[in-house]
Parts: C-alpha cells; structure tokens; sequence
C-alpha cells in the first residue's frame, strides 16, 4: 500500500498478518477455505530462549547450557548455528573473555531435530560470574542477542560439585543414563562416600550412597522408572570434613521423561500388519496388552490425523493428566543454586545439618523454564492502545473487533455483557475503554491504514493464542469403545472406513492407580479413486452442483471416466443421464501420474427422502465406485405435534380412564407430496420402577454408569470461583438460584443409588443460605438470567418469591435426608413465604399441595388433584414449565409408591376408529416401557383396557411439513436477512462477507406484566450449501458484547440460546456464512423464535437467498428436470386438439381426477402458490371415496413458486387433470388439495364472455363435446 509502511522496521509492534486462504486443488474440483492469522511481522525468522539451563557456575568444573531456537510461530527449528561468547568477572572484579575449546573466544553450535542447541564450557577457578551473549551465526538472520548472567556457587571452603546429563533432553522410561558427577576440592581432603536422592512429584522415588572412586569425574548409572515420570529431579551431595569445618555440598539437575503411563502401568497396542497399510474395507485386528494388578477398562479410538494435526492447540488428554501431575512438582528450576541450602530448596526438599548450612530463606514464585514453550510467548508488549487502559485493556481489545450487524460503536457500547463481579464503577470503565478503542478501529478501517489489523484474530496476543476453526462435512473419528480387561488381554476386530487417509488409533486404558495410552498409525490408501463431496442435505427442487476430484497416485498418466447414478427421486444432469443420441454424458479426460482431476456434476432433488449416489471410476487399472448418500427434505417448515392422556383402569388418579381415542388426521397445511410420520408410545412411569429398584444393588452396572454420567453432567455447570451451579456451562455466566436448588434437589434424589460426595451438598446449600435468602426468610434469583418463565411463576413479585422459596425448600428438604450434610448456617429462626391462595390455581402450586398431602400418606385427598394434573400434560409426561414436570412427576411416583393399586400389570388395545387392529401390548412392573408403533393410516386411534391395575401413559407425536407459516400462537416480531458480500471493501471488513442478521422483539400475551420473554430459542436453518462461522458465534457467546448464552450447529442448523428478548427493540445477532456449494432454483429457509419453556408457541419466517431463488443452473435440454416439477399447462387455445384426443387423455390409468374450476383468487406462501378454485363441473372423482365433492364445491390447487409457466388467472375458467389429492378433514366436513406436478395436466377452457373471434369459439365447443361425451359414455374400455 502507497500509504502503509515501507520497511519491517517503520511496522508497528506486535503487527500480524491475517491470511485468508482457499485452497483449490489445481486441476481437481474440491476446496477448502481456511483463515491463518498468527503470522507476525519480524525482522528476523528466529527466537532464541534459554531451556533447562541452570542459573549457577561452578569454578573450575563444566557448565553447561541450552539453547531452544524457534521460528515465529513458536515452533523449534533444526540445523540454525547459533553462536556464543562470554565475558567473566574474577574474584577481586577483574573482567576477561571466556576461552572456549581450542582457545577460541567464540563457540558455535547448530540446532538439532529438537531445535536445541547444546554448550558445554569450561568455567576458571577464580570466576564469580560469567555472561554469556548468543546469537545466530549468519549476520543477515540478526537478532536481538540472547543474555545469561551466571552467578557463581557460593562455598566459604571452594569446595564444588556439578551434575552434567548427557546432551539428550528427553529420556524414555526403562532407559539407563550415565551422569557425569564432577568434585572439586582440595587434593589433601579425603571424601569416602557421596549419596543421591531422586525425587518426583513431591516425593523421594530412589536414593542411595555411593562409594566415591578418588576421581574427580565419576559416572552414575541410573535407570529411569515409571515412577518419576513425567519428570524428576537428582540431587548429589555429600558432607566433608577437614580443615576444622564439615561442609554440605550439593548440586541438582532437572530430568525430563517421556512416557506414556504413570505408576508402572502398561498399555500396548499391536497390529498384524507390519507395515500398517491398508485398503478400504480391509479387516483391522487389534491387540491390546495391560499390565495391572485388577480389572481395567480399556477404551479405544481412531481419529483422522489429516484433521486432528489442524485442531487448534493440544488437546491430548494423556498430555493434561501428565502436566496435572507434574504440578505436584516442588522443585524450580532445572537444578543448582547458589550455595548449598538453595539447593535444596530448589529441589523442593527441607533438611537439617549441623555441616555449615543454613535454610535457605528464599521466597517468591518460581519462574525458571524447563520446558520449551508450545506457542510465542504471550507476555509482550501489547498495542499502546491497549495498554493505556491497563486493567481494562481486554475491554479495548473487544471494542477493536468488527461487528457482522454493523452497530454503531454507542450502540454496541450500551449492550455489553460484564463479568458478574464487576460493580458500577468498573462497568463504565470498561464501557469507556470499549467506546473509544471501538471509535478509534473504525477510524483507522477508514483511514485504510494497514499498520495495524482490526480483527478478532489479529490481537491473538491478547487473547489466549485461539486458532481458526476447521470446517468439514467428513467423518473425523470413529472406533469410540469400551472394553473391560481381566486377563490383561484384549482384541477386536473391525472394518476400516472407505476414508483414504492416516487413522490414529489410540487405546487408553484407566486403572485405579492412574490412566496409560497407547498409540498406533495406520494408513489407507488406494492407488486410483474418485472422491465428490455432498452436502448436509438439500431442498426438494433445488439445484446444486457437485465438483469432485479423481485421484492418480501411479506414476503413469491414464484416461479415465466418471459416471453419476443416482436413486429415483434425483435427476441427473450429467452422469448416467441419456442425452438425445442415446449416449449418457460423461466425465472423462486424461490424468496425469501422481495427479488430480475434475469431475462436475449437476443434480436435482424430485423427491424428499434419502437416496443415493453412486460414483463410478473406470480407468484401465479397473473401476472403483463410492456410495454415498443424500438427505432430501421436503419445502416448507417441519412442525410437531404432541397429544397424551393417561390410561387409568382403577381410578389410581383419580377419575377411571378405560379408553382414550386420538384424532388421526391429514395436517390442513400440508406440503403436497410429502409424508406425515406418526408414533404412538404407551408406557408405564419409568420413575416408579427406579423407585421399586430402589435397593443400589439391584441396580444393573450399566444403570449405575449412566447415573454417573449424569451426575457428572450437572457438575460441568458448576461455577469453579463459589459452590454454585449456572444456567449455562459456561465459567463465565453468574450462579443462579433457581439452577443450584434444582441441583441440590436432584443430587439429593440420587444418593440412594449411587455414592455422593456430602461435601458437595453441605457447601451448596449453605451457600443458597448464605447468599440468597433474604431477612424474611424468603429466596431471590441471583443469576443475570432470569429463570421465572421456566419456573412457571407469573409476574407478581410475591408470586414469584413464593415460587422460588418453596422449590429451595423443597431441595434443601430433600437433602438433609442425605448423611454427613452439615447445614450449620441453616436460619432456622426464619420463616420462609407460603403459598398464598391467590395463587393455588397454578399447576405449581397444586404440585406442592399434593407433595404435602403425599407426605401425610392421605391419598384420599389426593386423587382429585391428581386427576387434574395428569389431564393436564403435554406429550412425554410434561405439563407447562420445566419446574411443573419436575415436580408433577415427584408426586406422581409418591402416591404411586403409597398406592396398592398402583401396581402395573396391564393389556393395551391398540386399534384404529375405522381401519382394524394395531396391536396389543402388555406393560407389567417389571417391564414398563414398550417400543414406540408406526401409526400408517389416516384414521383416528383407539386405546383401550379392561380388566388391568396400574396406570400407563399414552402419546402420539405427529411430524410433517406445513407450506405457510403458522404464527397464530406467536408472542415475537421477527426478521432475518441475508447480506451480500461487497468486495474489495475498504470500510469493515465484515463487508467483505456474507452474512445472516436474525432479530426478535418480544410480544408479550394480553396481561402479562413482564416487558422481556424469558429463556428463548433460534433456530435458523440455513441454505442449502452454506455454513456459518463459528468465529463469529463464539464472539457472541463469551466476552463483553456476548448476546447467547450457548449455541449449537446441528447439521444445517444455527440454535441460539438466549437469555431474554426485550419488548422495546429488536434484538439482534448476526454471524458470517460461507458458500460450500453453487446451488440453483434454491428454496425458502426458516427462521423460528420461541421460548425455551413454551415450544409449541414458535414464530414463523421464510427467508430467500435472493440471488439463488430463480438462478438455474441448467441450460437447454439439460433443464429436463425441471418439468418433473410442474404441470403441463396450456394457457391459450390449440385449434389442432379433438373431443376424442382429449377424452383419450383423460382416461389414461395416471389420471384419477377431472374437474372444469373458475379460479377465484390465489395466495403465495413460502416455496408454493395456492389457487382457491370453484368446481364447475366433476368429470372424474377418482377411486378415492369422494362423493362430497360437487359442483360448487371450493378446492384448492398447488404449485411450486418456481413453475413460473404455469399462471392461472383469476376469473378464468380450466380444465384439471391430476392423478393426486390430498382428503383433509374440516370440521363437518372434508377439503380437497390437489398438487399440479409432473402428472397434472391444465387447459384453458374459455367462458363465453372469453372468445372475441372464431378460433377461439370453435376450441370451445370442442371441449364442450369432449365434457358432453365424457358425461354419458364415461371412459370406455
């Protein structure tokens, strides 16, 4: 840039590049787009950073030193000389140069594998201390040089001694190393013995005397043991008397060990395969080998090394587990010290000696590397800017960013989220700090100055080192299993996935004493292949197309061919679609050895459901196909449907319940040509027979398994600065009330089962006490989210406190049942709130009536309660909030467990109203639940029992999907857009990218008094072949302009959590989208809003990608396709069409139904156009039973949006002919849809008013014979 900076030297500090990359192979068809942003501006390619090298010289013996080379990224480099010189300080100050081997006043080194270089020098008998200078030897690599001061050990009798490891940094377990121990004292002294300690992880693992040889150099042969790893530390010493004074002397060094295991365990993993190659589908037999002296669990895995090396930062488990044992370590350092006590202390060890030595009485935090650092170190000098700000500098840095909604930096400034323990002050502080940095980055976007870059990954220095994202639609691991070891042995045998890459297979085995792994590599490979990737799924009637690649690895150039065949339902453009000479296109060309080609493909998706796609490779080496498989999902919004009720024989609950029946029809909006999917359960109460396995050990191992799985879940939400649990599982969310008592609640449920920590329980309830209730006695929600829409409760303030304080109570209640909870600051001398009859009619409260009745065995009383709350349910046993069902089906099992009758042996009926007989099942204590049944037919369901005891639960979910939005229960005005990209922006650069912007403002019902909705739901689903950046989700998710509290990507869809939408504007988040694939013809999307605790009340919107909507991409004869979506449609007359080639037409077996309709008014919604059209004549009724449809009668036609040949206009009159109808019912009555596809055929026929000419008149008539003829003789055979 003209304007920017002209040299290395004039870039402003800590400046990064920030690189985005898409990679397309050269000459193949598949890409991948990736964003690099850790590149930093310097002037030189190397650091130099001192490792493992002891801060103390010792006159007259060796020193040695380390030195680790790393390029700007951080990582270490091989084969760099680096070079040093020294300059030491005498005894009585006099300054000299350090002579190296050979008299040399320098010494050069070149690094190793391991980026290491390694020195040894000779340190004179008189020196005090020496400072060393390193640098790279090549002038142009210059550098700011590399400084050691070494202080010299301090003996009032200059008697010495130095530990010196061999040159290698890391040593592996069972391997021996020979440490070189050099003395130092005066000739005339005899020394008989020296002794050693070795000590790891706080604790002394080997020790022993030695005998001293009379050298001054003797060797120790030590053997490293699984004991001392992840690292130890050795320290020699020994005490030596003469000249009227014993003295200690010692030395340490620090020793690093690689190992897999701690504890002397032992996991191996083989593979016959010798050279660990494969072909997809090949057999893959694993061993594995533990040592251990009880049963193990063995878990393995296999991960796509291709995509594992590309994650961002280490997530080795072995690799955490080994740095938290390390942190036992009391050592610091790598080893020495500056007279014999620091020694000690620096090894991590207390001692007593009457040998001139005193303790050290060294403090302060030890900062000596010993390791080599994975990344650059983030301890720089961070931008002025910035750093102005000191304590809210990371307030600056956040107002630097880009925001994908374009907000005014005011705006985004009044909307940031602080960390909960921030008070007034320090909130508009930061605020401050973000405003201005924020008005300051715009600034200088505009000014184009790219001295400095304004991205969230171009300040990485400031923000903990985070990665881009890597986006991929294939599989990325496989093998997840466990296995239990007895004998110490254990094998499976697998199929190796068609992936054509590097598994590493891992074998992790947890012992009681600690956890071992084990890795293997193996390759798959194949010497010729084809590969074409697919999107998550697509839209009936859109578009897409497909690039691929073909694959070479031989070494030789060949011609090839590639052939698309796909299931009914998917047409093909190109592939094994015949063109008009009878040939089926194809892909074909020449490859080259050792090369990649293209191959394009086309496709439209004629039929929801999931088909396959199958590639075939022919090349003169053979063929080769790849399966893979297509989600097709019909137009217009999925919706669900739920219905219950309880089968009650016995009157348990209250009213007896024999039968219910469940309406069973065809969804009044649904998309034509799509299905409706059914499932019918009847179940007993799953909670009754926890309750009944209530002794531990009847509980299967699996069961307990899976109620520690749980149990560890709710502990992932607890905060880790107090014992409290959040909303979210997120460190950064505030406690909350309402969730802590919930927990409490649960945990306390749970510890008759399975072992709890009482701990736990004691520090959560006291700190519910402590900090939550008020001086009445009474509980307040402390969390910024506010969970009363979930409790239930309404928006009275009383109301809400008597929620809230009798769920605390109840979970407190529950847990002082629990042994060894301590609740010492429990207020007894408080009197918490009561329900109040104001608010008795709620389901809530009833709940905590009817626990009370429970509680006095009065089940009497409790049946007409609940009777009420078991009508009251929603589909699964829910009934309005999370807080009803929970305590609902508390009550539900305490009067079950109190009530005889209760007991569950019963036979269900299954049968539709009209159709016949379903099935019949049999629940039983033992065996509550049955498996769910496909409901097939569009017929009412009947569910019956006679003489049976206990009670079951009966629920129909219904799933298909409706053509228009359905907003009328909707509680939230919503929008959402897609905007383009602009390129070459100079303004922000989130305008250089597409983007979605969603936004909700919250409608509150007719006497609600809350101005915000509680917890609430997006869900956008987005266009078929886009993808968003999870970049910019992450953003909103954590840090100060954080708008959801979590957020999930589920296959095509976006789900944001948020905490609250306001009443009085829109709230907004927007995020980056990328293209994957080239789509055509492309369909509406959806948008959808509702409350966590409400999700039947979901608001509605379509959205288009303008620019995709009528884009084909087909041309000519290849858009053939396209006409298996829409009628063939004949707006004008054809003076060439007969009475008889009309009647032929219309008795053709495809067609079932004929009617002559006036077009009356139409409606477009989503991706289809509705006609509402008057029957004027029934030519045809079909097969179907439909004698209520006559002249007169109202229907309704559909075509897809995209049929733009197809027009009808109102007040004009047709001739249908289709083959398809949709019977739905209408109250009394029945409504007729009839779907204008491939299979319907639409003439105009012209009313009278309509023909102003004889050709016109003359086409008229021949269709009124044809109507004439049809009436009389119908379709003869």
């Amino acid at each position: 840039m003209p304007d920017g900076p002209q040299s290395l030297s004039a870039m402003k500090e800590n400046s990064f590049l920030r690189v985005r990359v898409f990679l397309q192979e050269s000459t193949g068809g598949i890409s991948q787009e990736a964003v690099l942003s850790n590149v930093k501006f310097v002037e030189t390619p190397f650091t130099l950073n001192l490792i493992a090298t002891p801060p103390f010289i010792k006159p007259g013996l060796p020193y040695s030193m380390r030195v680790l080379v790393k390029d700007p990224l951080g990582q270490p480099v091989q084969g760099v000389s680096v070079m040093t010189r020294a300059t030491i300080t005498t005894a009585d100050n006099q300054h000299d140069t350090l002579q190296f081997l050979g008299h040399k006043d320098t010494l050069t080194v070149t690094s190793r594998r391991d980026g290491i270089a390694y020195f040894t020098c000779n340190i004179p008998a008189n020196v005090k201390q020496a400072e060393f200078t390193f640098e790279t030897e090549d002038p142009s690599w210059s550098q700011d040089p590399l400084k050691l001061k070494a202080e010299s050990y301090v003996s009032v009798n200059h008697r010495y001694l130095y530990i010196s490891l061999p040159e290698s940094s890391v040593f592996e377990v069972g391997q021996y190393i020979s440490i070189s121990v050099f003395f130092d004292f005066r000739d005339f002294l005899s020394l008989k013995t020296f002794s050693y300690q070795i000590i790891s992880r706080g604790k002394v693992v080997q020790f022993d005397t030695v005998k001293w040889d009379g050298v001054k150099n003797q060797n120790l042969n030590i053997k490293i043991t699984p004991d001392m790893v992840p690292s130890a530390r050795l320290v020699v010493y020994y005490v030596l008397y003469g000249e009227e004074k014993a003295e200690l002397v010692a030395d340490s060094t620090w020793i690093d060990v690689k190992a897999k295991c701690v504890n002397n365990l032992n996991v191996d993993i083989s593979t016959p395969n010798s050279q660990h190659v494969y072909k997809p589908k090949d057999e893959l037999k694993l061993r594995v080998s533990t040592k251990s002296r009880e049963e193990s669990l063995v878990a393995f895995s296999a991960v796509d090394t291709a995509l594992y090396n590309l994650k961002s930062n280490d997530k080795d488990p072995l690799k955490k587990v080994l740095q938290h044992v390390e942190r036992s370590d009391l050592g610091c350092g790598r080893g020495g010290g500056k007279n014999n006590a620091d020694v000690f202390d620096r090894v991590g060890l207390m001692f007593i000696t009457n040998a001139n030595a005193k303790t050290s009485s060294t403090e302060g935090v030890c900062s000596d590397l010993v390791r080599p650092k994975r990344s650059v170190d983030l301890a720089q000098k961070f931008e002025q800017m910035a750093k102005s700000f000191g304590l809210y500098q990371h307030c600056c840095t956040s107002g630097t960013e880009s925001s994908p909604m374009l907000e005014t930096c005011k705006h985004r400034s009044e909307r940031l989220s602080f960390p909960p323990n921030f008070d007034i002050s320090q909130k508009k502080r930061c605020a401050y700090a973000f405003l201005k940095c924020c008005v300051q980055a715009m600034k200088l976007r505009q000014e184009n100055d790219n001295r400095i870059i304004l991205s969230r990954t171009a300040i990485d220095f400031l923000l903990d080192a985070m990665q881009p994202q890597i986006r991929s639609y294939f599989p990325e691991s496989w093998l997840w299993e466990e296995h239990t070891s007895k004998s110490g042995s254990v094998s499976i045998t697998k199929i190796i996935p068609d992936s054509l890459t590097i598994w590493e297979l891992k074998a992790v085995g947890v012992f009681s004493e600690g956890i071992c792994v084990s890795e293997e590599k193996i390759q798959v490979s194949q010497d010729i292949s084809v590969d074409v990737p697919l999107p998550y799924s697509m839209v009936r009637g859109e578009q897409i197309e497909l690039r691929g690649s073909v694959y070479n690895q031989h070494l030789s150039k060949t011609e090839f061919r590639v052939t698309l065949t796909a299931t009914d339902g998917v047409c093909v453009f190109r592939g094994a679609q015949q063109g008009k000479d009878g040939k089926p296109h194809e892909n074909k060309g020449k490859i080259g050895g050792r090369s990649v080609a293209l191959v394009t493909f086309y496709i439209m998706a004629l039929e929801a459901g999931t088909h396959t796609l199958t590639f075939t490779l022919t090349t003169k080496w053979g063929t080769e196909s790849v399966v893979k498989k297509l989600k097709v999902v019909p137009e217009g919004i999925r919706k669900e449907i739920q219905i219950g009720g309880r089968i009650d024989p016995n009157g348990v609950f209250g009213t007896s319940m024999r039968k219910l029946e469940f309406k069973n029809v065809i969804p009044p909006n649904i998309v034509p040509k799509s299905t409706v999917d059914r499932i019918l359960t009847v179940n007993g109460m799953m909670s009754v027979n926890l309750s009944f396995l209530r002794n531990a050990s009847k509980l299967s191992f699996c069961l307990k398994n899976i109620c520690q799985r749980g149990i560890t879940s709710i502990m992932s939400f607890k905060l880790k600065h107090e014992p409290a649990f959040s909303m979210w599982s997120k460190k950064d969310k505030s406690a909350s009330t309402w969730v802590t008592a919930l927990i409490v609640k649960t945990l306390a449920d749970m510890h008759e089962y399975i072992s709890l920590e009482s701990e736990v329980l004691t520090n959560t309830i006291n700190w519910l006490i402590k900090n939550c209730q008020n001086d009445d006695g009474s509980f307040s929600e402390k969390s910024q989210t506010n969970p009363l829409k979930l409790m239930g409760a309404g928006a009275d303030v009383t109301e809400k406190t008597v929620f809230l304080t009798s769920f605390v109570m109840i979970g407190i209640k529950n847990a002082m049942k629990v042994p060894n909870v301590n609740l010492e600051e429990y207020k007894l001398g408080k009197d918490s709130l009561k329900p109040s009859d104001a608010t008795a009619k709620t389901v809530e409260t009833t709940v905590y009536v009817l626990l009370n009745t429970l509680v006095r065995g009065d089940t009497t009383y409790a049946k007409p309660i609940l009777n009420w709350l078991t009508q009251d349910q929603r589909y699964g046993g829910g009934v309005h909030s999370t807080q009803d069902s929970i305590l609902t089906l508390e009550a539900l099992t305490k009067y079950s467990i109190l009530a005889s009758q209760a007991t569950l042996n019963m036979v269900v009926d299954i049968e539709y109203k009209t159709k016949g007989d379903i099935r019949r099942i049999t629940l039983t204590q033992q065996n509550p639940v049955h498996k769910p049944i496909e409901v097939t037919k569009n017929d009412d369901i009947i569910i019956k029992t006679a003489m049976s005891s206990g009670v079951s639960f009966a629920s129909l979910r219904t799933v298909f999907y409706e053509m228009t939005e359905n907003n009328e229960n909707c509680y939230f005005d919503m929008s959402i857009d897609i905007h383009e990209g602009v390129p070459n922006s100079d303004a922000d650069p989130m305008l250089r990218s597409q983007r979605i912007v969603a936004c909700a403002k919250y409608k509150p019902p007719e006497n609600e008094f809350e101005t915000e909705s509680g917890i609430t739901v997006m869900e956008i689903h987005l266009p078929t072949g886009v993808t968003a950046v999870q970049e910019d989700l992450d953003r909103y998710l954590n840090g100060l302009e954080s708008r959801i509290s979590n957020y999930e990507i589920n296959g095509d869809q976006v789900i944001l959590q948020i905490d609250s939408i306001p009443s009085e504007e829109l709230y907004c988040v927007g995020f980056r989208i990328q293209e994957e694939f080239e789509t055509g013809m492309t369909r509406a999307s959806v948008f959808q809003v509702y409350q966590f605790s409400n999700p039947e009340h979901k608001c509605m919107k379509f959205y288009h990608k303008q620019s995709r909507k009528l884009l084909r991409l087909c041309e000519g004869d290849q858009c053939q396709c396209m006409a298996a979506e829409c009628c063939n449609f004949k707006s004008t007359i054809d003076p060439k069409i007969t009475a008889v080639q009309r009647k032929n037409d219309m008795c053709k077996e495809s067609m079932n139904y004929a009617f002559k309709v006036l077009i009356e008014s139409s409606e477009a919604g989503g991706d289809f156009v509705t006609y509402k059209a008057k029957v004027k004549a029934v030519l045809m009724k079909g097969k179907r039973q439909t004698d209520d449809l006559k002249t007169d009668s109202e229907i309704d036609l559909v075509k897809k949006a995209t049929c733009s040949s197809t027009n009808f206009e109102v007040g004009k009159q047709y001739l249908i002919m289709t083959a398809e109808s949709i019977k739905i019912r209408m109250n009394r009555g029945y409504k007729y849809k009839f779907p204008l596809d491939s299979r319907a055929w639409v003439d105009w026929w012209p009313l009278d008013t309509d023909c102003r000419d004889d050709a016109c008149i003359q086409y008229a008539n021949v269709l009124g014979e044809f109507e004439s003829d049809f009436v009389l003789f119908g379709c003869e055979d």
